[in-house]
C-alpha cells in the first residue's frame, strides 16, 4: 500500500479530483483490514483493484461517451462532472495551445486567454477557475 500511496501522491497533480478520490478508496482498504474486517487475500484483491484503476484510469465505465481521452477525463472530474463543458474546453485548449506552450510564459498565456474566453462564451467567467484549468492542462501529458 505504501506504493500505491507513493503514485497517488507523485499523480496527484494531474487530476487531483479523481486521486483524491483514489486515496479515499485507499484509506478504505487499509482501515477496513486492520479492524479486521478484511481478510488479507480480500485485502490483496482490493488492492489491486485498485492499483488496476490506477493504471487504467479509462477501465472506469463510469464516464459518458464524450469522456474519451485523459484530458477530457480530467477537465470532466474537476468541472463537478459537466461533460459539455468539459469537452469544450478540451477542444478549446487543443486548437489554441501553440507547440512548446509548457513553460513559456507567453504562449500559456495564450491558452489561458482561449480558456477564459471559452468559459465566458458559457457564462461562466471565473479569474480561479481560469487558474485551475490552466494548471489541469499544463499537467497534462496530451496537451
Amino acid at each position: 500500500d505504501a506504493n500505491v500511496r507513493k503514485v497517488i501522491t507523485k499523480e496527484k497533480q494531474v487530476d487531483p479530483i479523481w486521486y483524491r478520490d483514489m486515496s479515499k478508496l485507499l484509506d478504505e482498504i487499509i482501515l477496513d483490514r486492520r479492524k479486521g474486517a478484511l481478510l488479507y487475500e480480500a485485502y490483496l484483491k482490493r488492492i489491486s483493484e485498485l492499483c488496476r484503476k490506477l493504471k487504467d484510469q479509462f477501465s472506469d465505465s463510469s464516464y459518458p461517451n464524450g469522456i474519451n481521452s485523459k484530458p477530457r477525463m480530467t477537465l470532466y472530474n474537476n468541472l463537478e462532472n459537466n461533460e459539455e463543458l468539459a469537452i469544450k474546453l478540451d477542444e478549446t485548449i487543443i486548437k489554441n495551445k501553440p507547440d512548446g506552450w509548457k513553460g513559456d510564459r507567453i504562449k500559456e498565456r495564450m491558452v489561458e486567454i482561449a480558456i477564459d474566453k471559452g468559459l465566458k462564451q458559457e457564462n461562466m467567467h471565473d479569474d480561479e477557475l481560469v487558474k485551475k484549468i490552466l494548471k489541469l492542462a499544463i499537467e497534462q501529458k496530451e496537451y
